[in-house]
């Protein structure tokens, strides 16, 4: 018996919860709706053609621009404005804010091309109100409007900097590759190199979009230290930036000292000998050495003539006693120089006086 009851109690307490779960989803009266389904929007304008137009290529420094159509299908006026936008590059404007009922206004998109890679899209939304009787029940439409171009680079350069160590005297060659990156012919002209002694080979004919062209650059530099500067040139399209790439070298001297410093700590008068070795076979012989900065001629040096292909020896000596007493430690430099007067190398001499 009281398993009967409670199973008549059970049912009971199922059906009053079904009933009470759709007197909440379904509310009494003949007008009621379910409170999850959303009011349609109202149809006030519609877009004459496709809300979301490829303006197609654009080169960088262009204006992408698209018209869009907007016809007034309602019994009111109503009033355009843009309520949101994607991005503040693009601009509007409305021939007319208010349009009657049945005409048609135009929205004008654009954006200035600044940058970007591939496809870039923006888009605004449209607000059209209705100026009707308070009421009509036409209410208040937004649209989306979108605009996309793709910004034409035009061509890729590649390294975009160049960073090498090279030997003085040793010709040496970078490879920049200019490819076309959009449809059309392009020309690359007015090549220039900053740095001198560099000459450009460059591309003679125009450049398509399956070509890659080389630029080498040749030098013979003169002194050892670093250089740095630009290859420059310009195009056949006076909306394309003028390219550029920058070049950064550390330069060797084509000679090395053994040992690469000398550092006297001495009382008397000392001698040392310094070894010129090549870095590489065709470089230029030094001719002549120069002592910067010689402490009260403290420093002096002798070389013998070198011969072709040979080492060089330089005889280097300190006398102490030529610096007064009150000045303990010095530095100077010994500089090497080829024929034409060119820098060669540069050798570190630092002294300090011994303590009695």
């Amino acid at each position: 018996m009281t398993g009967w009851i409670a199973r008549v109690i059970l049912c009971m307490s199922v059906a009053i919860a079904c009933d009470a779960a759709a007197i909440g989803k379904w509310p009494i009266g003949s007008d009621a709706i379910s409170p999850q389904t959303a009011p349609a929007q109202p149809t006030l304008v519609e877009v004459i053609g496709s809300d979301n137009a490829d303006c197609g290529l654009f080169p960088i420094g262009g204006e992408a621009k698209r018209i869009v159509i907007l016809r007034n299908r309602s019994e009111h006026p109503v009033r355009l404005r843009v309520v949101s936008s994607s991005c503040a590059c693009v601009n509007h404007s409305f021939d007319a804010e208010e349009v009657p009922p049945g005409k048609e206004g135009k929205l004008k998109l654009s954006v200035v091309v600044t940058g970007g890679f591939g496809l870039q899209q923006h888009h605004i939304v449209v607000s059209a109100r209705s100026v009707g009787p308070v009421s009509s029940k036409d209410g208040v439409q937004t649209i989306p409007i979108g605009i996309a171009f793709t910004p034409d680079r035009s061509y890729e350069v590649n390294p975009q900097q160049v960073v090498a160590t090279v030997v003085a005297g040793e010709e040496a060659e970078w490879r920049v590759h200019i490819a076309r990156k959009s449809p059309g012919d392009l020309l690359v002209e007015d090549l220039e190199c900053t740095l001198e002694g560099v000459r450009v080979i460059g591309p003679t004919t125009v450049i398509d979009n399956s070509t890659v062209q080389m630029i080498a650059m040749q030098s013979r530099w003169p002194e050892p230290g670093m250089h740095t500067g630009w290859l420059m040139f310009q195009t056949n399209s006076s909306k394309l930036p003028k390219g550029h790439v920058e070049i950064s070298l550390r330069v060797l001297p084509a000679w090395r000292a053994e040992p690469v410093a000398i550092v006297a700590a001495a009382q008397q008068a000392r001698e040392f000998e310094i070894v010129l070795r090549r870095r590489i076979d065709n470089c230029a012989t030094p001719s002549t050495v120069h002592l910067s900065e010689n402490d009260q001629g403290a420093w002096s040096c002798s070389a013998a003539p070198v011969a072709d292909g040979a080492d060089w020896k330089l005889r280097v000596r300190f006398d102490p006693g030529r610096v007064p007493p009150a000045i303990v430690a010095g530095r100077s430099m010994l500089i090497v120089r080829g024929a034409d007067d060119a820098r060669l190398l540069d050798i570190p001499l630092v002294w300090h006086r011994l303590a009695d």
